[in-house]
């Protein structure tokens, strides 16, 4: 019973994750392209999703690479409205790309 229980949570949170995706990437895709339509060079930018960040155990939902801007996106989807407590969030997690990004991992040479 205990492991069917838990089963039970883990696919509630494996859909509401899924879920959260989907409103994300619907819009993540009308943001980049009416990004790339008004800054076209946005178009060689890099997007990357779930950004694990090295020996934290966390992940942002997005990082963009902008030449040489670093954007973290964190999404809260079922928001009304910003929290000081999710703004929180990203401001250390972005703290956490500080601490722990390298040249080589960003690709540069």
């Amino acid at each position: 019973m205990a492991t069917r229980s838990g089963d039970s949570g883990f696919v509630d949170l494996k859909n509401r994750q899924i879920k959260a995706w989907e409103v994300e990437i619907k819009l993540l895709t009308s943001t980049c392209k009416t990004l790339i339509a008004e800054v076209p060079e946005s178009q060689t930018w890099t997007l990357l999703l779930e950004y694990p960040i090295v020996r934290r155990q966390k992940r942002i939902d997005a990082v963009v690479l902008a030449a040489d801007v670093i954007f973290c996106l964190e999404f809260k989807t079922k928001d009304k409205a910003y929290s000081k407590n999710a703004q929180h969030q990203v401001e250390r997690l972005t703290r956490s790309i500080s601490a722990t990004s390298t040249s080589k991992v960003w690709g540069a040479a």
